[in-house]
């Protein structure tokens, strides 16, 4: 088996030693044995804009298949995953599946799918008034940030560049989507999740009690060790949860 993990970081930060990618993907080979490839990409500024991130992380996955026995990896046990923006990323990347190269599955942490943030139900209204407002994204940052980070507006976004757009969503791989509980991207994942299980795609969702988003940066945290066996069940079992 193998996992193609992308972090995040908005599309706009974020490197390899950033705990949701090194910690993550260490973890995840020592629990599992599973080789876990975690994948730089360019980050978008002032001159690179999506789908530049898609192509380098979509790049990075053909070469893990083409060099998957070189790896010692089973190509079709090859998932995809990652965090926030990296979920995004490895979402878009399995649109691909008309290559025939789909993933196994995909493994999406807190990720941001939609140009606009889909009406938030209520329990997650509740639990954004809970959170702190530093800790949140209002629903005009993310607006802001999206428009920045494609340059162009959210009107002209593509399925490439935030795959809840996709209008068939059974092109998707089964997918395990851990949103965390006090983080206004919820909106999205469960969007998506929902999405995915209209369109008869095998979904499980996860909202990871009592964190903020980007709980898998939270080293040492006991609710991190938790979120651990949740995704290395998941690559040994198909099951995240009993």
């Amino acid at each position: 088996m193998g996992l193609v993990w992308f972090h995040g970081g908005a599309f706009m930060w974020g490197n390899l030693d950033t705990p949701e990618a090194d910690h993550f993907s260490r973890q995840m080979t020592d629990r599992t044995g599973v080789v876990v490839i975690s994948v730089d990409y360019r980050l978008c500024n002032d001159e690179i804009h999506l789908p530049v991130p898609h192509d380098d992380c979509y790049a990075v996955y053909t070469w893990v298949r083409q060099h998957a026995a070189d790896l010692g990896i089973d190509p079709g046990r090859l998932a995809v995953g990652g965090g926030s923006a990296g979920g995004n990323l490895a979402a878009s990347g399995s649109l691909h599946a008309e290559t025939g190269q789909a993933p196994w599955q995909m493994l999406l942490a807190y990720p941001v799918l939609h140009p606009e943030l889909p009406e938030a139900g209520d329990d997650l209204r509740a639990a954004i008034e809970a959170t702190p407002p530093a800790l949140r994204f209002t629903p005009e940052a993310c607006v802001r940030i999206n428009e920045y980070v494609m340059g162009r507006p959210n009107s002209a976004a593509t399925a490439y560049d935030f795959p809840g757009l996709a209008p068939d969503h059974s092109r998707f791989p089964p997918a395990y989507i851990e949103n965390s509980e006090f983080d206004t991207l919820r909106a999205s994942g469960e969007r998506f999740a929902a999405d995915l299980a209209a369109a008869g795609v095998p979904v499980e969702q996860v909202t990871a009690a009592g964190v903020p988003h980007g709980h898998l940066n939270a080293v040492g945290s006991p609710m991190l060790e938790a979120a651990y066996q949740r995704f290395a069940r998941r690559l040994l079992t198909g099951r995240a949860t009993d």
